[in-house]
């Protein structure tokens, strides 16, 4: 039997050559993304979209509009799409007064501009004040000032001052006591100052006990005679000791 040996052919492929309408074809793709590059490109000029507007849509107590703008007009650099809004953002939040900003972008040529203050819940020492968070910001001119309490101590413990505040003044407030002033030393003690001028020394460690002692003695042995105490210290383990105005120390 004949065995056929099949030589291996060569499949030939034949090239497919591009008509005059598929050049066409091709040629209208590339203009097309030619244009829309182009577009792009010119809508990001600054003087293509230039940013003619910037609106305000925040309640300002403490700030004043033209220092915001002025913040905002040394930030605003590009037109409407490329300009640097977080750069905006930030040179806002360098005013001492601003606790946050956010600013976006309303067609075809506006800035909306939103800022929140800060709420000063205490002064913190003699040139700073705190906010609800505990974080110190130093504003260059303190307002409303007389209703707020002094608070100091050691960095980063703002908010553990406030919530201190907060309970000792609540504490005091049962013997007709109004707590003005907080300090906490750098060895921790307490020192704490009436709204009648009293200071006084609490120190650190079974502060609660101590506070309680004074609190069930004043009303009836020391409060008669408030305006002729200087001091009182607290840091005794079963008593306390005044300080009188006239030196004297009972």
């Amino acid at each position: 039997m004949a065995i056929r040996r099949r030589t291996g052919a060569t499949r030939k492929i034949r090239k497919r050559r591009l008509s005059v309408p598929d050049v066409m074809e091709i040629l209208v793709v590339v203009a097309a993304l030619s244009l829309l590059v182009a577009g792009i490109y010119k809508l990001w000029l600054p003087e293509t979209l230039p940013v003619r507007k910037v609106h305000f849509v925040s309640r300002l107590q403490h700030l004043e509009p033209d220092e915001l703008r002025q913040k905002v007009s040394s930030k605003l650099r590009g037109g409407f799409f490329n300009v640097d809004l977080k750069a905006i953002e930030q040179s806002l939040e360098s005013l001492p007064w601003v606790d946050t900003a956010s600013v976006r972008r309303q067609w075809p040529d506006t800035l909306l501009v939103k800022v929140t203050e800060q709420h000063a819940v205490a002064l913190w020492g003699d040139s700073a004040m705190l906010n609800p968070r505990g974080e110190v910001f130093y504003p260059q001119e303190k307002q409303d000032e007389r209703h707020l309490p002094v608070l100091y101590g050691p960095e980063g413990r703002g908010r553990e001052l406030i919530t201190t505040f907060r309970h000792f003044y609540g504490q005091l407030s049962s013997a007709e006591l109004r707590l003005y002033a907080l300090i906490q030393d750098e060895r921790r003690a307490w020192h704490l100052l009436m709204a009648n001028g009293i200071r006084v020394a609490l120190g650190h460690g079974a502060t609660g006990r101590r506070l309680q002692r004074f609190i069930q003695i004043y009303p009836e042995v020391l409060a008669p005679r408030a305006t002729e105490i200087a001091s009182i210290d607290l840091r005794y383990t079963h008593g306390f000791s005044v300080a009188w105005k006239s030196n004297k120390e009972n």
